[in-house]
């Protein structure tokens, strides 16, 4: 029952990510930690990037703006040891409190001047590390760099492009450091697997709708995605919390 969840949860969430070059892990995630556990869930979310990310990027004709990859890559390959620490030692429930609230933070901040952000070097360091920090973490690191890129008005195609590339290159080194911190299960593997070719379908149909997609649109889809990001981490991490303080309570009284 957990695998054919998972299979359509990432057969949507690619699908999204196929149309805005994002939104796979931003909507996956936080669905998939309401059913299966946290090291899975994030393991398993990175194999299934690594196959979709690449085929974005190959499908996606148009030219790599090298410069915005590379100061953005750097910071984020910086902050994906630092989530795996938090993954290992934070509640599930917390984590997703943790995504919700930067996702709130980095909207209202980025977004409170007429959605226009001047490029800031500091700016971009800090998007590109707690991209990499959420990235191996909760499994979500798009917001901090797609809520950068739009507020800077940056091509449709052009942000698809940097961000199929970037995540494929975070979620390479994120699998290594999984192997070497013990975190890469049987069992997240054989999630990732199954996952790849359900990622293959919906990217080609996303990528397929994208074509038909204006930039305001492409924008509008942007704000709706995290949007909605924002909801489900909220509501999940609270619910999570509120039902462990309620069991510790309960231990608390048996003893």
């Amino acid at each position: 029952m957990e695998l054919y969840y998972f299979l359509g949860v990432i057969v949507i969430a690619s699908l999204l990510q196929g149309i805005t070059g994002f939104g796979s892990a931003l909507v996956a995630a936080p669905l998939l930690l309401l059913l299966i556990d946290k090291t899975t869930s994030v393991v398993s979310l990175t194999f299934v990037s690594i196959a979709m990310n690449l085929f974005l990027f190959l499908k996606i004709k148009y030219p790599l703006e090298k410069e915005s990859f590379y100061r953005l890559l750097w910071p984020s390959l910086l902050g994906l040891p630092i989530g795996i620490l938090i993954l290992q030692n934070l509640e599930v429930g917390v984590l997703r409190i943790i995504a919700g609230t930067l996702s709130v933070v980095f909207a209202f901040f980025l977004f409170a001047k007429n959605a226009e952000v001047r490029n800031s070097k500091r700016l971009t360091v800090l998007s590109g590390w707690l991209s990499g920090v959420l990235h191996t973490s909760v499994g979500i690191g798009g917001p901090p760099i797609v809520l950068l890129l739009a507020s800077q008005n940056t091509e449709k195609d052009e942000m698809r492009k940097t961000l199929a590339l970037l995540f494929f290159v975070m979620s390479i080194v994120s699998i290594i450091l999984f192997l070497f911190s013990g975190n890469l299960t049987s069992k997240s593997m054989l999630f990732g697997l199954y996952g790849i070719p359900a990622a293959f379908v919906g990217s080609y149909i996303g990528n397929y709708i994208s074509k038909k997609v204006s930039q305001q649109q492409f924008i509008w889809s942007v704000f709706i995605l995290i949007t909605i990001t924002i909801i489900i981490a909220f509501y999940s991490g609270f619910r999570d919390f509120r039902k462990s303080r309620a069991e510790t309570s309960q231990a608390l009284l048996l003893h």
